[in-house]
């Protein structure tokens, strides 16, 4: 199997720069972007060149021919919760799939989001038939199969759960509030590590044209994790509905695990803290 020789990451923010970084380590020259002068001055003192481009609804803007010259185009760009219109974040996609077609990339894997499940009480495996229960989630699954079923380039779509890392630890975004949603429902996180990690063996082992759940192996309800964040990290509890709800859903990880034989660093998200 022929070893991926150039990597693209579009953007380098708090996802793609450590990408970068543990993917240069591993020996593959990386190029990054950036949409801000000041950031790519500051991540050129880690030796990885970056870019200035901007995606917009009608194309891109900056310098991309040398960017798009790579054998594997990872996309990290946020579905933003700011876009004045969901439809946007698909408009960006199409910008992105049409330098694609120009330069000839042969194969992207997109950061997508266990948003495409909805939340009806169902155990979320990569098979089911999707139909998702929000707007986002809609725009979300029409972006995956834009990239599927494109004839230019091979894909492969992670569904992350929900992400956090050292600096973005659960349970802040909590404190000092009380929560409208069920405690009793489970939780759904992946370590911003893990993620990194699931990246290089994919790199590694070339899995393409598939679709991963990208998630923790345990999923303690929301009051039991949050409790436990909030303790662990001397905030105030937060106070949950009592009023159970029928709406969530379970992230299945098995096929990533069979597939590529990986094990979750951050598995036990009840353990958490004892990584820190």
């Amino acid at each position: 199997m022929r070893r991926v020789k150039r990597i693209s990451i579009l953007g380098c923010g708090w996802l793609g720069f450590p990408l970068a970084l543990r993917l240069t380590r591993e020996g593959y020259p990386v190029k990054g972007s950036t949409t801000r002068v000041e950031e790519r001055n500051r991540l050129l003192h880690y030796g990885i060149p970056l870019t200035l481009l901007t995606v917009e609804e009608n194309g891109i803007e900056g310098e991309a021919s040398d960017f798009f010259k790579t054998d594997c185009l990872i996309i990290t760009l946020p579905f933003k919760r700011s876009f004045s219109d969901p439809v946007v974040y698909f408009r960006h996609m199409q910008s992105v799939l049409t330098a694609v077609k120009q330069f000839s990339v042969p194969w992207v894997i997109l950061m997508s989001s266990t948003l495409v499940y909805p939340s009806h009480s169902l155990l979320a495996v990569e098979t089911i038939d999707l139909t998702p229960d929000s707007l986002r989630g809609k725009i979300q699954l029409d972006v995956e199969k834009l990239w599927l079923d494109s004839p230019d380039c091979d894909a492969t779509i992670l569904r992350l759960a929900g992400l956090f890392g050292p600096d973005r630890l659960p349970g802040r975004f909590l404190r000092d509030k009380a929560v409208e949603d069920d405690g009793s429902a489970p939780v759904n996180l992946v370590h911003r590590e893990d993620v990194i990690e699931i990246i290089v063996h994919i790199l590694q082992r070339k899995c393409q044209n598939e679709i991963f759940n990208i998630c923790a192996d345990t999923h303690p309800t929301k009051k039991e994790f949050y409790t436990y964040s909030a303790q662990k990290q001397g905030f105030p509890l937060p106070v949950f509905s009592s009023e159970p709800s029928s709406k969530y859903k379970i992230v299945d990880n098995t096929k990533i695990k069979t597939l590529l034989g990986y094990t979750f660093r951050y598995g036990n998200l009840m353990k958490l803290f004892s990584f820190y």
